[in-house]
């Protein structure tokens, strides 16, 4: 069992470009957890999110994505991890977050002191955020809100309560999956979405770090959908928009906006 006491034991990679050798390692190690569960793109939507430009809008929206590769001392990695800062323009100058997608986190599951992993990603992804609203020339104090997405939680399996756990840990709340039924597109390659009768959406629960908010246990739903619309805003760049649709009509049965939804902080 490898055993992380301190955070020099690490060594953090940053890929920010497809050239960078960490990016085939990185993918591998993701998909090998994530793509058998139809949860991890294509490598080809990958490359095409590392030239996304926080400054350049796309209907309204700005997008930054980052790859990290965390190593040990000997070489091993640790953890990867990867996530897109989305920014509605509009959203922000009326007071409202820029959201981070956590879009996989693998840890090493023989690692023990795991939690120096978890410190850094959230400072990773946080300044991301930070720098991306800079880039955009958007103020740069402006609100950040984590989101994350979680294969519903199953009484008996060891490895989606594992999981749950250390979203738990790391500040992340649960968005009442009684109330919001979200769903993620479908990853699979478009001719196989063709072949298979047309895109399904995979059902998913969201998890939220509202940063400063922590303590918070109810959302706006308005603000709820805001946040899912930036999460499908940043799908809709590297997909076709006949499998988005989809995603896009689920989300339009939810109709009170003017209603909270608890955010749950436990299982």
């Amino acid at each position: 069992m490898r055993h992380y006491q301190k955070a020099s034991d690490l060594t953090v990679h940053i890929v920010r470009h497809k050239d960078d050798p960490f990016l085939i390692k990185g993918y591998e190690t993701l998909n090998t957890y994530f793509g058998g569960r139809n949860e991890m793109e294509t490598l080809d939507v990958i490359i095409a999110r590392l030239d996304w430009d926080p400054a350049k809008k796309a209907n309204g929206y700005g997008f930054y994505y980052e790859m990290v590769v965390i190593t040990d001392d000997a070489g091993n990695i640790a953890c990867v991890g990867d996530y897109s800062v989305v920014l509605h323009y509009q959203t922000i100058l009326d007071g409202g977050a820029a959201i981070v997608h956590l879009s996989h986190i693998w840890v090493d599951p023989e690692a023990r002191g795991a939690g120096i992993v978890d410190q850094y990603m959230n400072t990773l992804t946080i300044n991301a955020a930070r720098q991306s609203l800079m880039k955009a020339g958007l103020p740069a104090d402006a609100p950040i809100t984590l989101a994350a997405e979680m294969e519903p939680y199953e009484a008996g399996n060891l490895e989606t309560t594992t999981r749950l756990r250390r979203f738990f840990r790391a500040g992340l709340l649960m968005v009442d999956p009684t109330v919001a039924n979200y769903l993620q597109p479908d990853f699979r390659a478009p001719e196989e979405i063709d072949q298979s009768g047309g895109a399904v959406g995979l059902p998913l629960v969201l998890m939220l770090r509202r940063v400063d908010k922590e303590t918070e246990r109810t959302i706006p739903a308005a603000e709820l959908r805001n946040i899912i619309l930036a999460l499908y805003a940043m799908y809709a760049q590297t997909m076709r928009a006949q499998d988005m649709q989809v995603v896009y009509e689920a989300l339009s049965g939810h109709h009170d906006q003017s209603a909270t939804v608890a955010l749950l902080n436990r299982i």
